[in-house]
């Protein structure tokens, strides 16, 4: 069995719509991956804190060289320097996708939203006007083909 939207009439068009784009609207983020999105976002700050604790470490044994001028030559400190920069670029780039992920998080919020918003408009707009400029009508007629003062229309 297959469902078909109705298509008789705009009114219960609307309504239905609506219907629809609400409930998918209230279910499809549940089902999306923001659950693995979290974890993303979790996973990519504790790596972007490690990063940062690593250039820290780098930055402290650097200074201690330079202090105590226990190297003569300048390959190692070179070496920190490369090392130092690597971690940076990491921490740039993991930062990025940080907030990649949570622009990404605020666009889906403000989507399902404007989305839950226009199903309600839709809905209601459509079941009200199904409703007084249709239904109502149709209840009084089949009231009084029951009540008898009305012949019964065949098909």
């Amino acid at each position: 069995m297959t469902f078909t939207p109705p298509t008789d009439n705009l009114y219960k068009f609307f309504a239905i719509s609506g219907l629809l784009l609400f409930i998918t609207s209230l279910t499809l983020p549940a089902i999306q991956d923001s659950e693995e999105t979290k974890e993303k976002e979790s996973e990519v700050a504790t790596e972007i804190e490690i990063l940062r604790q690593e250039v820290k470490l780098i930055e402290d044994s650097d200074a201690a060289i330079m202090r105590d001028g226990r190297e003569t030559s300048l390959l190692p400190i070179t070496n920190i320097n490369l090392e130092l920069e690597k971690k940076q670029t990491e921490i740039e780039t993991k930062s990025e996708l940080l907030n990649f992920i949570e622009d990404r998080l605020d666009s889906d919020y403000l989507f399902f939203l404007a989305a839950h918003i226009s199903g309600i408009f839709f809905s209601l707009l459509g079941f009200s006007m199904w409703y007084f400029k249709l239904q109502r009508y149709q209840d009084r007629i089949i009231k009084k083909q029951a009540e008898g003062s009305l012949p019964v229309k065949k098909d």
